[in-house]
């Protein structure tokens, strides 16, 4: 049989060559001894494949795989260090996710609960959009950031619903559950992160507090970068023609044809106000939000219960490759810390921040923050940096705070979905490629860098923090 030959492709050749070229380079930079040879074989590790990954060469259970596996093979660390994200909950959490919104959508429920909200929409799916981002913003404010899990499941049970999870709406809305849970959760006071920045404060300035309601006062005008993110997303999308957009009578005629609530509908409600409780309440109990998907969704297995079986985890093993992909991108944070690259990137930039100018230095941590998050994770970036930016900072008489909420802010300054952990269970959701979710968040981030000179700073002025 004649094998056909496949066309020229200068795309692919050329993410080849960028793939590997710039590996290449990093391993020509001399070692020294702060930029060791283990730092070194790291960084050429972990870029090549962030690159392979976000040119789409590999298939990303491979890629997931081979980074422990290239780290402990290279000798840039122990096998027992490469592996431990394995007993990092992240990856539990995304399973109990994905069986939690499988479960919604097997019962009916979800659709229900869509058909019903699309209804108070008027059946605008646009205004569904700022309802969600509205609400869910609400929810991360009040859960202090514990319904990074609990919104992306819902928005991807919204788009089962609604036929959209291979559509440009599916994207649209999982790029919203993202922004009401993390960049939301920025006006929030957010105790693991704020907490080692205040007490890098206090070794310079004793009575140096960040109150609970701060971020929330010098970071009300990010309220209107989301609403203006999600109105650019709809125009850029068109999602105000969108087909699903069917009107009132639409969404109350397919709501009618539900019919009664069932038994199974019943006991999924419960199932899921169960969770929602357990995060809603999770500053009273003091139990770590993860186990809310990390064993609650397992009980739907329980005899009484009823409300899975081996079928539905048949539902699950497609998305098997993504939870090797979360769990070695993980990887890359505990590696990095390990080694000491915050330490290398701290020296490498702590005199350069202080020949910048007060407003200059600002941005300088938005900057650093976007680069730093490819390698770290985001309480490593936080933890690392924010005695170095407080030493400048005070160096250069301003005050503690506009700094360290700028260092708080680049949490979600994200090019690439292994960063933060939550937009990890969005991606995992597969309705977001990496093409789209690349493309998303360089338009975020940039949008954020000219919101926060014309917006954030001058906001920050009137109340003397700059």
């Amino acid at each position: 049989m004649e094998q056909v030959k496949e066309p020229f492709n200068l795309k692919k050749v050329m993410s080849w060559l960028i793939s590997l070229g710039v590996p290449t380079l990093i391993m020509m930079v001399p070692v020294t001894e702060v930029f060791t040879t283990e730092i070194r074989s790291f960084c050429v590790i972990t870029i090549m494949v962030i690159l392979l990954m976000a040119c789409g060469l590999f298939n990303t259970m491979f890629l997931g795989m081979a980074l422990p596996i290239l780290y402990t093979i290279c000798h840039v660390t122990t096998r027992q260090t490469a592996l431990s994200a394995w007993e990092n909950s992240v990856a539990y959490v995304v399973i109990g996710a994905l069986l939690f919104a499988t479960i919604l959508q097997e019962t009916g429920v979800i659709n229900r609960i869509t058909f019903w909200c699309m209804q108070k929409a008027g059946g605008s799916f646009n205004r569904m959009l700022y309802i969600f981002l509205i609400l869910g913003s609400i929810i991360s404010y009040f859960t202090f950031g514990n319904c990074s899990k609990l919104m992306p499941t819902i928005a991807f049970g919204f788009c089962l619903a609604l036929g959209i999870e291979k559509k440009r709406e599916g994207v649209v809305l999982m790029m919203i559950s993202g922004v009401c849970s993390i960049t939301a959760r920025l006006l929030a006071y957010y105790p693991v992160q704020m907490g080692p920045m205040v007490a890098a404060a206090q070794t310079l300035q004793p009575n140096f507090v960040i109150n609970t309601l701060d971020p929330l006062l010098y970071g009300i005008p990010l309220i209107l970068f989301m609403l203006i993110y999600l109105w650019v997303l709809t125009k850029l999308y068109k999602t105000k023609n969108s087909d699903i957009s069917g009107g009132t009578e639409y969404f109350k005629a397919e709501y009618e044809k539900l019919g009664p609530w069932t038994a199974n509908e019943k006991k999924a409600i419960i199932y899921a106000l169960i969770i929602i409780i357990y995060l809603l309440t999770q500053p009273l109990h003091g139990m770590e939000a993860d186990y809310g998907f990390m064993v609650i969704p397992w009980l739907a297995f329980m005899p009484f219960v009823g409300l899975a079986d081996s079928t539905t985890i048949k539902k699950l093993l497609p998305k098997l490759d993504i939870i090797f992909f979360i769990v070695g991108c993980l990887s890359i944070g505990i590696v990095g810390k390990s080694l000491g690259v915050t330490d290398l990137i701290t020296t490498i930039l702590t005199p350069v921040f202080a020949k910048l100018s007060r407003t200059e230095v600002l941005f300088a941590i938005m900057g650093v923050g976007a680069v730093a998050n490819l390698l770290l994770t985001p309480l490593a970036l936080v933890t690392s940096f924010c005695t170095p930016i407080v030493q400048i900072a005070n160096d250069l008489g301003m005050s503690l705070t506009a700094p360290l909420l700028s260092l708080y802010y680049t949490v979600d300054f994200l090019f690439l979905p292994h960063e933060v952990p939550a937009y990890l269970y969005i991606f995992a959701f597969g309705v977001m490629k990496m093409t789209d979710f690349i493309k998303l968040h360089v338009l975020k981030n940039i949008m954020f860098l000219i919101f926060f000179g014309l917006v954030m700073l001058p906001w920050w002025h009137l109340w003397g923090l700059i």
